[in-house]
């Protein structure tokens, strides 16, 4: 019985079509995935899978800073929060 190490290397480009395969097959499922409103604090909170006090406390300790991963206004007596829905998809791609 002989063994043909040219099969050998047809195995590691397998690999890399899988591993390929694979990234496309997530991508897929997070763009089939119901569309959260990452511009709110509760579809960022889903997203990111973090409680309101986690949240909370990465806006304080600068994880999250404003004026790139969110906007604050203020109107009267009351704070509005607008989070950067590319700047939450970035932030959660460089946590991987």
């Amino acid at each position: 019985m002989e063994i043909s190490f040219e099969n050998l290397n047809k195995i590691v480009d397998i690999l890399e079509k899988l591993d390929s395969l694979n990234s496309k097959i997530l991508n897929i499922e997070n763009r089939l995935a119901p569309k959260l409103d990452l511009t709110k604090r509760d579809g960022v909170k889903k997203y990111l899978d973090i409680s309101d006090s986690t949240l909370y406390q990465m806006m304080n300790d600068g994880r999250l800073k404003q004026n790139i991963h969110y906007k604050k206004t203020i109107n009267g007596k009351r704070v509005n929060i607008i989070f950067v829905e590319s700047a939450i998809v970035g932030f959660k791609e460089n946590q991987k």
